[in-house]
């Protein structure tokens, strides 16, 4: 796959997709939008740019082989062009640490930074939040998920962490809480949770190499257009896995907005990559 050029990683937007499952389009060209374009997520109070920049490709592996310096580079060259957002997970071992030390010295208040709590951690919850908070060089994240929800009993079986993650929202330590998705099973679940503020959906428009899927209806698109407050972001590509994450519109218009571009896919690889003049 060819690498984006500098100019190229950002100059390619949004608008280049495809817009799919909205109700009610007229004939007039919608409003260009942009990989910088600050958008809310739902009503989680929580604005971000379009386009994120992610950290998680093959697990991380493919961020940790830059290291730090190059890695650096590449954190400040999205920032220095608008991206605003910037996501990483525990499970991306070392990677929380890479991004901070790779935006130590910027402004806290002009970006906005999302973990992923991996589930297995049931014990003493509050410390590990704390913990991911360090890692990042920060005494609060703006975004905190329950990273990778497979089971269709998710919000019963992950009740204790939901309440954790209440708790440190109201003292600030979490802005917006919410989980990632891999699977239809425990899709099926988001819609109308109102612990929700953030939901990211892993998902692809062949519908292949997904978790827990099943044959049977409704389908990823159906599901994610029901209405809801919360803020959906991320149209990943787990055939190509890579980590980079678009913010769209949903429940603020029904049914959700999807965009469904090359962009997504083929300029993702940026984020794993040396950028060149």
């Amino acid at each position: 796959m060819a690498r984006s050029t500098r100019r190229d990683f950002l100059k390619t937007t949004v608008a280049a997709g495809m817009l799919t499952g909205v109700a009610g389009v007229g004939a007039a060209s919608p409003a260009k939008k942009t990989a910088t374009d600050l958008v809310a997520l739902g009503d989680s109070g929580v604005k971000v740019t379009r386009l994120a920049f992610g950290t998680g490709t093959f697990s991380g592996r493919v961020q940790r082989d830059l290291g730090q310096a190059d890695f650096t580079s590449l954190v400040r060259h999205a920032y220095d062009r608008g991206i605003r957002f910037f996501e990483t997970a525990d499970s991306y071992h070392g990677m929380p640490q890479m991004l901070a030390t790779a935006l130590k010295g910027v402004p806290r208040d002009s970006y906005k930074l999302m973990t992923k709590y991996n589930t297995s951690e049931m014990e003493n919850p509050q410390a590990t939040i704390r913990r991911l908070c360090s890692d990042l060089g920060t005494d609060h994240v703006d975004i905190m998920l329950l990273h990778c929800v497979r089971s269709p009993h998710w919000p019963e079986e992950l009740k204790p962490l939901e309440d954790a993650f209440s708790e440190a929202k109201e003292k600030k330590i979490i802005l917006a809480h919410g989980a990632s998705v891999h699977g239809l099973q425990p899709l099926r679940r988001f819609p109308g949770d109102k612990w929700l503020d953030v939901a990211m959906i892993r998902m692809n428009n062949k519908g292949v190499k997904m978790d827990s899927m099943v044959n049977s209806s409704p389908s990823f698109s159906g599901v994610c257009t029901s209405r809801r407050s919360c803020g959906v972001f991320s149209l990943k590509s787990p055939v190509l896995s890579v980590a980079s994450f678009f913010a769209i519109e949903f429940g603020s218009l029904p049914p959700v907005r999807f965009w469904m571009n090359d962009f997504a896919v083929s300029r993702s690889c940026a984020v794993g990559g040396r950028p060149r003049a």
